[in-house]
């Protein structure tokens, strides 16, 4: 938890997560879970982003209060631009 736990918080803290700013947070496996805890604690409100809606459930319990599934298409792009202050992104590489 330490080694994953700094990687995760220190950006999040860094980018001024706290209240009055919404933080996004792709990729929600491991280090994702984290992140969503920490910009939670820290008062952001935290919007989860992942392919698909598998994750939706563990990342409304955790704290997020919106939930993008980015394999509903192109609209959701654009439904969510410019909605968020820092996205970080904890999403494993898929090429290589």
């Amino acid at each position: 938890m330490l080694c994953g736990g700094v990687t995760v918080y220190s950006p999040i803290k860094d980018q001024g997560a706290g209240p009055g700013k919404t933080v996004g947070i792709v990729g929600i496996g491991g280090l994702g879970h984290f992140g969503v805890i920490f910009a939670k604690t820290l008062g952001a409100n935290v919007v989860a982003i992942s392919h698909t809606e598998s994750k939706k459930a563990d990342a409304e319990k955790m704290g997020a209060s919106k939930f993008i599934a980015t394999s509903r298409g192109k609209t959701v792009f654009k439904e969510n631009a410019r909605t968020m202050d820092f996205i970080g992104s904890y999403s494993p590489r898929k090429d290589g």
